[in-house]
């Protein structure tokens, strides 16, 4: 996964309404910026992208086209609600 870069910390401190880290977070990709070796659950943490003073993550994005977008059975452990990313 590719590091946070000190231009989107940057980006990230001045609050946009939207950010994306788009091919960003690919480490062989020419946006990367220093890749680093992370463990699957820190991967789900990183944020990809920011809305409107929300932060999105990898395990937002995959909840999303895995239950919302109906790709398959949403999770319905106890405590868990399914809606989408824009309404959290």
């Amino acid at each position: 996964m590719s590091d946070v870069s000190p231009l989107e910390s940057m980006i990230l401190q001045s609050n946009p309404v939207f950010w994306s880290a788009e091919d960003a977070l690919d480490p062989n990709s020419p946006l990367a910026y220093r890749p680093v070796d992370v463990t699957l659950e820190h991967f789900l943490k990183r944020k990809i992208m920011q809305y409107n003073g929300h932060d999105i993550t990898v395990r937002d994005v995959t909840d999303q086209l895995a239950n919302v977008e109906g790709a398959g059975a949403p999770d319905t452990a106890p405590g868990r609600t399914v809606q989408p990313v824009w309404e959290r």
